[in-house]
């Protein structure tokens, strides 16, 4: 009887001395890298500007070149993708997807202006960057206004 209230004592015990405490993960699995960007250690674009020629819109801007990145990992490489070019409406909102497919990979972008993108007035570029095997868009550049 008394070996019973013994181990019916330390069971009560080892129960309410892990109340309230976080349990710990003693197995440590592969777990998810989670990279973390400051999105303003990249470059922005410079010398941004529109020319218009008939229906066309051909804008150009400075080229970036590769850099680092700060991350929640220290400094990271990050090498030059592309650019993504974002038409912005009469309300100075940004489109959520460029008005290109793909990353561009020269500094120059041709827009022909169509039905549905007549009303656009102004245009901002981002470059696209590569780091640690994420693809990071970096700051927008200046916004460009059409002069018509």
């Amino acid at each position: 009887m008394s070996t019973l209230r013994l181990t019916i004592i330390v069971f009560f015990v080892c129960l309410l001395s892990s109340c309230g405490k976080k349990q710990k993960d003693i197995f440590r699995f592969n777990q998810k890298k989670t990279l973390k960007v400051n999105k303003l250690s990249l470059p922005n674009i410079k010398n941004a500007n529109v020319k218009i020629e008939g229906r066309q819109r051909i804008i150009t801007w400075s080229p970036l070149y590769d850099t680092y990145a700060t991350t929640n990992y220290g400094k990271q490489n990050a090498v030059i993708v592309g650019y993504n070019v974002y038409p912005l409406t009469r309300t100075a909102t940004i489109a959520k997807n460029p008005l290109n497919k793909t990353p561009l990979p020269k500094s120059l972008f041709i827009h022909t202006v169509d039905t549905y993108t007549k009303n656009v007035s102004s245009y901002t570029i981002r470059g696209v960057f590569k780091v640690d095997g994420h693809l990071i868009q970096g700051p927008a550049s200046s916004i460009i206004h059409v002069q018509k």
